[in-house]
Formats: structure tokens, C-alpha cells, sequence
């Protein structure tokens, strides 16, 4: 008698936990890159396309979507560098940082990042360019230098000023009103030469000279003998710079082209004769029959000052011009007819200004807007944290991940990232070890540790209250937490975790039970969990009802190769592979994902995907492998004689796929193997193949088997480009043969 058994339902996903035979039906042993239908059927995982307009040319490890004035903005870290992604793809340099994943957190429409060492912040001038400054000087005096610049009057008709920030005021020549041009004072360049370690050996020289390819023209020499001090060496090469420069006859000095403009201790400084800059030789020699080492160490820094050219008479066009140029070490604010400089390093020397032609009068305040000494060391200890949550109710912000002191939770005062005292930290408990995670839920400050979760509740410091979370599983890494539908979800050493959020609100639910803190790997991935090498590398996102957890596998190995999806409708997982990401986060309804040199997102539009090292197109690999059906009866074997495909294809191309069969788990005889066959032609295995007439979406196939087994499952995979199929279902024509179970005697009940 035929029978005729059909499984069209696979909701049950990926399951790597129970025995080949014993999962349900509607799971599968493989599941790889294909999206489960909540209608039973599978389909292909979306593709991918790049969101950088250009190349990167290095290893994207994080990014975050930052959301300003209602526009969406990508920041991401590239080789140890923070960059900005516009609309059209281009990206921009912020800053260098000190790690390839960071903390942040939005105050009031200020975005700061933290990097392990110092704590930064993300502004937006008026033409909207980003600009990053240190939030905080981290020097080991006690104040910064601000000066306030302030104009008095109006200026002169095409003027031009020179300011020089950083460096003293006193650094600058005096404007050479006979060497002009158009009747403006040139710019100049200044080279400061600081002997750093002078010793007594000898003998030897300093040679002077501005033509590298010429060493022997146009040099001027200093000589070094047995000299036991820097502001020694520095009197030597002073007394003999004027020597050559009082000669009737000095085609080596002209041929320098710089002016020893003064010495001060063991700094000779150097101005250029012409406008622009200029580089000048300095070289150690000797010049001896059995020279030593001259022994004479020395640095050299090329300072230019800040040439602000402009056309009118009004202060404010001096100031915007101003405002336009960059201070390197300075930050700049402005205020009617002022402008503060504010140093980022406290200590920080002070600024300089020549008005040159300008006639304009100015004032310069000093202001000292440093910190407590109190202050200044717990900012440190803040701004080497790692994690980081703004506390809504208090309006503080609090961070933890100091490496130095992992078990502290370190606060702010409210709304000023930049203030943290010393004092201003927590321990929540004594005996949990490192702080794991920190996240917000509703109006509770959630810490987790290896294998707990405490809650902070309340407004104030002083009043507020700590409590223990029914919670038996700690995070393993922060960047795994996300709020799912009712719950939160993280990953834990047991497995993926989801929380009900009665728990975490402390409402509990009688009908609810046991349910309340669900282990969603437990039964279903356990054996793709237990492989997780580097758990705190391992990153999580919700997006689309759907969590991706991404982690490696691989014993030592940072770069994520696995990406274990959940999806929350069908309750069931599926494994992506081929897409080596780094990072998840949401931009403009989009899932993005870091990795090598770019930027990825999904497209349920793509078929193929980015490669993430080249950027060209590759077909994604796609494998399916069922349970061992019974085909509803265990005992007996059958004698399969068709098996029937189901499936739905979007293109009308020729589709190939590699298409086995495998009956009771073993040998190649048992095995049918259907090499790169062509989905558009029936498919009956032994006899001459015929294509249907016509084009048609929905594909029935039916292979002729003709053999027996007791148990069956299918195989599939495919790499073919553009080749999106849905699997509607499969089905087994059969008929029963007699047990494969033997009879055994036992007892004698048998003659």
C-alpha cells in the first residue's frame, strides 16, 4: 500500500541539543543563512550592500547611531581612530582613541564617548561639522588656563593678525614693518632647538644648512668641546651663529636663511627671513681622526603662529575669522566682542597676540577655571570606564569597566559629565566580583554581575535603594544587552537569557511561574553556546523581531565568524555565517554591522552578499539538513519510492542547488546525491530528464528512489549567485516493509 508523508513546517528551527532522530519534526540540524516563514516554509537570509560610499581600508570594530536634532548620523572606530559617516557615505576623522569599542552617552543633546583612558565629546558647530575636544584636562596641576580675548574698537582697512596659543606670547617676533608685502608684515617661521642632554664628550659639531642635497655648501657650524651643561652647548652654538653673522664676507649664513632671534637657557630660537615655512638642516658631525660620540642630545619643534588675514572694519568679521581657524591644545568660545581660549591640558602656557597693521585695541583677561584636586582625580577615575548609562530620575550619569577598579560604579553630578568627585562612587555589592553589564529599564539602574543583577532605584543618591534581582544568570558581556518584546535579553554563561520585565520591575506574577526568566538556548542551541571562546567580546541586537547575537568560536579569536539569530515570533533560531561582523546598530531602519573595511546592512532587496574584506559581490552560501523522519513509524523500514520538493523561486533564471538524500544516517549506498541539479527540470532520479513548458514560480519536483531505509532525511546547500528559493515543503511516497527490529527469545515464550 503507497503512503505519502509531508513536512511542511520547519518554524521549530535550528536544534544542535537533542539526537539527530529526536528533535521535532518541525526542526532542522542545519540551518544556515536562510530565514524561517511563520507560515512553515524557509526562505533565503536577506543580503547585504555597503553603506560607505568609498573603501575604508581598515577594520570598522564599532559603531552607534547618533540621533541629533532629528538626524541620523553614523560614529564608528576604524584601526584605533573615531569617525563620522555624512549622508552620502563620506567619512570624517574625529579623533585617535585607545580602544576598538567604546562607551557613550547623550546629556542633553551632547553626545561623549569613552575609551577606557579619557572621555570625550561629540559637538556640532552652525555649518554642522563635528568637532571632538577632551571633556576634561587630565594634566597633574590642579587648573587649566583660559584667557579671554576681547576687542575694544574697530579695525583697520585690510588688516592682518597674527596669534600665536600655546606657546607665550613672548615667542613671537615683533612685526618687521620693513619687510612687507602689499604693506602687511609677512608670516614667518619659527624653530625652536632645545638641547635636552649634553655630556663631556668631544670633539664634535652642530652644521647648519638648508640644502640636504648639498651638505658641504651653505652650512654654518657650532662647535662642541667638553661641555658638561645644555646651557653650555647652547652658549657655543649662539657664540658661534653671530660669528658668522657679523662677516663682511657671509654666503654661509645667507645661504641658512634663518635669524637666530634670541636664547633663552638651553632654547635657541629661529626665525625665518622669508614668509612660509621653511625647514632647516641641523646635523650632528665630527671631525677628528678617532671621533667619540658628540654625546649632545637636542629637540626641535617648527612653530607657526595663527596668520589671520581679512578684509573690513568691523570686529565681528575679525572675530568670525578667528572662530574659523584651529589652535591646536585650545578650545575656542565666543561671547559678543570676546573669545575665550580654553586650554585642553591644564598647565597649558598662554596665548600670544601681535595686531600687526590692524590698529585695533584688545584686552586680554586671565582666567583660571581649573578644578579641585578632588574633582580632577575622580573625573580619571571616570573617564577610564567602559560602560557608561544616563540615570533619568537623578540625572547622572554613571559608568563602570574601570579596569583599575572593576567592582566601583562611579557617578556624576547631574548633567555634568565633567564633575565627579573622588568620593562619588558606589559598590552595590561586596562579594560578586566585576561589574558585567549596566543597562536602564524604566526608572531602575540595572548592574549585573558574572551571575546576578542588582537594581538602584530612586532619585537621590543618599535615599535610593539597592536590590537584589531574582535573576540566577549574570551578564558575560554588555554589549550582548537589549530590550526584547516584555523582557530584556542577555548573554549569560548558561546560555541566551530573557528576563520577563515583571522581574526586573519587581511585579510578580503568580500565573507566571517558573516562565519569568526563560533560558532560550537551553534546549535548542546549547551545543553552538558551549562553543563561545571570548564571551566579553560577544555583541547582541534587537531589530525586527528578531535578537542577533554574534560572537567567535574560535580558541583566541576577537573577529565575530557566527551570528546565532532568534526570532521572536517563531521562537526558533537559525545561524548566519560568511559575514565576519563586528558591530550592530540601528540607522535609519537599518540593521548596519561593522566589519573588515566596511559598513554592511541588510537588504531584503539582495540576494548575493558583500564580501567584507573586498567590497565585491559573493553568492551566500545557504545549507539545510532536516531530522531523520521516521516517516510515522519507527519500527518498520520503508521502501522509498519518490520524494517530492516543494518550493517558490523569484527569478527566472536556471536555478542549480545540491540536493541529497540520506536514509538511516549511513553509507553512500544509502545516499543520493543530486550534484548542482537543475531546479528548472523534473527530477526523477534514473530516468531522462525533461524541462516544463513554460515558466513557473512554484516548483514541484519528484525524484524516483527506489530504495529502503528506515530512517530519512534531506540535505541541501547552494552558492549560486541571485538564486533566492523558498522551501515550501518536502514529502516521501512510500511503502511499508516488515520490522528491522530483531526477535528475541526470551523466556521461552517463543517455540
Amino acid at each position: 500500500m503507497q503512503n505519502l508523508s509531508i513536512y511542511n513546517n520547519f518554524t521549530g528551527g535550528y536544534n544542535d541539543t537533542a539526537l539527530p532522530n529526536n528533535i521535532d519534526d518541525n526542526e532542522l540540524l542545519k540551518a544556515v543563512n536562510v530565514e524561517l516563514l511563520e507560515k512553515g516554509g524557509i526562505g533565503y537570509r536577506p543580503g547585504t550592500k555597503k553603506l560607505n560610499a568609498e573603501y575604508l581600508g581598515g577594520n570598522v570594530t564599532f559603531l552607534f547611531n547618533w540621533i541629533f536634532k532629528a538626524h541620523e548620523r553614523v560614529l564608528f572606530v576604524k584601526d584605533r581612530g573615531l569617525y563620522i559617516m555624512d549622508d552620502e557615505g563620506d567619512v570624517n576623522k574625529l579623533a585617535d582613541v585607545a580602544s576598538d569599542r567604546l562607551g557613550h552617552f547623550t546629556v542633553q543633546h551632547k553626545l561623549f564617548v569613552g575609551d577606557g583612558v579619557n572621555l570625550y565629546e561629540i559637538t556640532e558647530n552652525e555649518a554642522e561639522e563635528v568637532e571632538i575636544t577632551i571633556a576634561r584636562p587630565s594634566s597633574e596641576n590642579d587648573t587649566n588656563a583660559s584667557y579671554k580675548l576681547t576687542f575694544n574698537s574697530n579695525v583697520k582697512e585690510d588688516g592682518r593678525i597674527w596669534i600665536q596659543a600655546g606657546l607665550g606670547g613672548s615667542f613671537f617676533p615683533e612685526a618687521d614693518t620693513s619687510d612687507t608685502i602689499y604693506g602687511l608684515p609677512k608670516r614667518k617661521t619659527i624653530i625652536v632647538m632645545t638641547i635636552t642632554s649634553p655630556s663631556d664628550y668631544d670633539p664634535g659639531s652642530f652644521q647648519f644648512g638648508t640644502n640636504p642635497s648639498k651638505p658641504h655648501e651653505g652650512l654654518v657650524f657650532a662647535r662642541v668641546n667638553n661641555q658638561t651643561s645644555a646651557e653650555d652647548v647652547a652658549n657655543l652654538i649662539e657664540t658661534d651663529w653671530n660669528w658668522y653673522k657679523e662677516q663682511e664676507i657671509n654666503w654661509q649664513y645667507d645661504a641658512v636663511g634663518f635669524d637666530l632671534d634670541r636664547r633663552e637657557g638651553n632654547q635657541l630660537f629661529f626665525v625665518s627671513r622669508e614668509e612660509g615655512r621653511h625647514e632647516m638642516r641641523i646635523e650632528k658631525t665630527h671631525d677628528s681622526i678617532d671621533p667619540k660620540p658628540l654625546g649632545v642630545e637636542y629637540e626641535v619643534e617648527v612653530v607657526e603662529p595663527v596668520d589671520i588675514y581679512y578684509k573690513g572694519t568691523l570686529r565681528g568679521i575679525v572675530l568670525d575669522d578667528i572662530m574659523a581657524h584651529t589652535f591646536p591644545g585650545w578650545t575656542k568660545t565666543r561671547s559678543g566682542d570676546s573669545i575665550t581660549f580654553t586650554a585642553q591640558e591644564i598647565g597649558f602656557q598662554e596665548i600670544g597676540i601681535d595686531t600687526g597693521t590692524t590698529e585695533i585695541e584688545y584686552t586680554i583677561e586671565t582666567i583660571e577655571s581649573g578644578a579641585s584636586e578632588e574633582t580632577i582625580a575622580g573625573f580619571r577615575l571616570f573617564s577610564k570606564c567602559t560602560m557608561f548609562e544616563y540615570h533619568r530620575n537623578s540625572f547622572r550619569i554613571f559608568g563602570a569597566g574601570n579596569k583599575d577598579d572593576p567592582t566601583a560604579l562611579y557617578y556624576s553630578e547631574p548633567n555634568e559629565p565633567n564633575n565627579v568627585q573622588e568620593t562619588s562612587m558606589l559598590f552595590p555589592v561586596d562579594s560578586e566580583g566585576h561589574i558585567t553589564g549596566l543597562t536602564m529599564f524604566q526608572t531602575s539602574l540595572l548592574v549585573s554581575y558574572n551571575h546576578s543583577w542588582f537594581a538602584f532605584k530612586g532619585t537621590d543618591i543618599d535615599q535610593a535603594t539597592w536590590t537584589k534581582l531574582s535573576i540566577p544568570h549574570g551578564c558575560t558581556s554588555n554589549d550582548t544587552i537589549a530590550l526584547t518584546p516584555n523582557s530584556l535579553t542577555f548573554l549569560s554563561y548558561e546560555g541566551l537569557i530573557a528576563v520577563s520585565t515583571n522581574v526586573v520591575a519587581d511585579v510578580y506574577v503568580a500565573m507566571e511561574g517558573d516562565s519569568m526568566v526563560f533560558n532560550l538556548t537551553a534546549d535548542k542551541v546549547k551545543g553552538t553556546v558551549k562553543q563561545i571562546t571570548n564571551h566579553d567580546r560577544a555583541f547582541g541586537f534587537y531589530y525586527k523581531d528578531r535578537y542577533y547575537l554574534a560572537f567567535t568560536d574560535l580558541p583566541g579569536g576577537d573577529d565575530s565568524d557566527m551570528i546565532l539569530v532568534f526570532n521572536w515570533r517563531t521562537q526558533s533560531f537559525v545561524k548566519y555565517t560568511g559575514l565576519l561582523p563586528s558591530y550592530f546598530c540601528r540607522h535609519k531602519d537599518k540593521l548596519l554591522f561593522g566589519t573588515k573595511n566596511n559598513i554592511l546592512y541588510f537588504d531584503d532587496e539582495e540576494h548575493n552578499d558583500v564580501h567584507y574584506a573586498t567590497g565585491t559581490t559573493k553568492p551566500i552560501y545557504v545549507e539545510l539538513e532536516t531530522k531523520s523522519y521516521d516517516l510515522g513509524n519507527p519500527v518498520n523500514s520503508k521502501m522509498v519510492d519518490f520524494f517530492n520538493l516543494f518550493m517558490y523561486r523569484g527569478a527566472e533564471e536556471d536555478s542549480k542547488a545540491q540536493i541529497t538524500l540520506v536514509a538511516d544516517f549511513t553509507t553512500m549506498n544509502s545516499e543520493f546525491a543530486l550534484d548542482h541539479v537543475n531546479l528548472e527540470e523534473f527530477l526523477i532520479y534514473g530516468r531522462p530528464w525533461g524541462l516544463r513548458w513554460g515558466y513557473s514560480n512554484v516548483i514541484t519536483r519528484r525524484i524516483e528512489v527506489k530504495k529502503a531505509g528506515q530512517f530519512w532525511s534531506f540535505k541541501f546547500n547552494n552558492e549560486e549567485m541571485s538564486r533566492p528559493l523558498v522551501f515550501y515543503g518536502i514529502g516521501f511516497e512510500y511503502r511499508l516493509m516488515s520490522s528491522k527490529i530483531p526477535i528475541t527469545n526470551r523466556g521461552g515464550l517463543l517455540e
